[in-house]
């Protein structure tokens, strides 16, 4: 049976982390980054 899905505020604030296999980089630049963003 499926779980009920999440209610998340507009107003909450929340950490997001983005990481590789084995903590490898997922970005190569900073310009890789300004465009996931």
């Amino acid at each position: 049976m499926p779980r009920t899905a999440r209610v998340a505020p507009s107003e909450h604030v929340y950490h997001v982390l983005t990481r590789g296999n084995n903590r490898q980089d997922v970005f190569e630049d900073k310009e890789d980054f300004r465009k996931y963003l």
